[in-house]
C-alpha cells in the first residue's frame, strides 16, 4: 500500500506548541524505555560517542548534520539514540529526523501520529529520490536540523553489502 494512513502525518509551516511538545515527549520517552532496556539487557561500548554530541550539540545556528549507520534491527533507530543524554534529546537540535518506510510504519493513523512524533518521515520505497518525504527531509536539512539515515533502506539481516539508496546521495548533495 502506496498511500499513506490518511494525509500527510507532520505539520508544515507554523507547527503548534502542541505538536512540538507531544514529539519532544514522546522523544523522551522511548529514549527512556531505551536507556532501561540497554542497562538490563546488554553491556554498550561506545567509541567517539562524545565528539557525535558535540556536534549535535554545538553546531552553529543554521548547519546541517547528517548521521549514517548500519541497520541491523528494528530497534536500531530508538536503541541508537536512547544513548544520548536526555537533556540533548529534549532540544530541537538534539532530535533527529529520520526516513521511514511508508508501508511498515505509517499503516494506520495510529501508527502515523506516533512515529511522526518521533520524527519518522514517510517514504515511500521505489517511488525515487523525488518524493515528498525527501523533499521534507532536506527541507529540514537546509533549515539546519539533523537527519539520520540507515542508507541500505531495511534491515539488513544477513549483514551483507546492500547497495546503498540513491536519496542517501541526494540529501548529502543538497
Amino acid at each position: 500500500n502506496r498511500k499513506m494512513a490518511d494525509s500527510w502525518p507532520i505539520p508544515i509551516g507554523h507547527v503548534r506548541t502542541s505538536w512540538r511538545l507531544s514529539s519532544t515527549l514522546t522523544i523522551l520517552a522511548v529514549a527512556a524505555v531505551g536507556k532501561i532496556y540497554l542497562r538490563l539487557t546488554t553491556k554498550v561500548s561506545l567509541r567517539n560517542w562524545e565528539k557525535l554530541i558535540r556536534i549535535v550539540k554545538e553546531r552553529p545556528k543554521g548547519v546541517p548534520v547528517v548521521t549514517i549507520s548500519n541497520h541491523t534491527s528494528c530497534i536500531d533507530d530508538p536503541l541508537l539514540w536512547s544513548l544520548l543524554p536526555l537533556s540533548l534529546l529534549g532540544t530541537e537540535k538534539g532530535q533527529r529526523w529520520i526516513p521511514g518506510a511508508n508501508e511498515v510504519i505509517f499503516t494506520n493513523q495510529l501508527y502515523s501520529s506516533f512515529f511522526s512524533r518521533g520524527k519518522l518521515v514517510p517514504v515511500v520505497r521505489g517511488d525515487g529520490v523525488y518524493q515528498r518525504g525527501m523533499d521534507f527531509l532536506i527541507t529540514k536539512l537546509n533549515q539546519g536540523g539533523w537527519v539520520h539515515v540507515f542508507p541500505e533502506g531495511k534491515v539488513n539481516l544477513e549483514k551483507k553489502f546492500i547497495r546503498l539508496k540513491w536519496g542517501v546521495g541526494r540529501l548529502i548533495a543538497e
